[in-house]
């Protein structure tokens, strides 16, 4: 009986170290795991960090031109009472109307003025 005891004991020591191993093994993956997602939660913070820069800048683009169209306006409407009423030129809204039509641009994006 002896024998039996001790072939039981190593049976069980060899159950063990296989069972020991395999929980390594998934200690590793679980720990392998756990650094993927800290690097995955890592670049999902920088990418929003980036984004909000990048909506930041959109915005104060925006809030640019925002200006510049308000102060071309002012200007405009300072200017158009002094363009006499014969010229092509005078009626802003119809200018207007036909750039909004034609979109005729020059190859640096700018408009192109025709007489009307």
């Amino acid at each position: 009986m002896h024998v039996c005891a001790g072939d039981d004991e190593h049976l069980f020591e060899a159950i063990l170290d296989k069972q020991s191993g395999k929980v390594e093994e998934h200690r590793q993956k679980f720990q392998k795991a756990k650094e993927l997602l800290a690097a995955a939660r890592d670049e999902n913070r920088d990418i929003q960090r980036e984004f909000e820069r990048e909506r930041e800048d959109f915005l104060d683009t925006i809030r640019e031109q925002d200006k510049q169209i308000k102060f071309f306006e002012a200007f405009l409407n300072k200017i158009q009472p002094t363009i006499r009423r014969d010229c092509n030129y005078y009626n802003v809204d119809k200018i207007r109307t036909v750039l909004t039509a034609t979109q005729v641009m020059h190859d640096d994006g700018r408009y192109r003025l025709c007489i009307v």
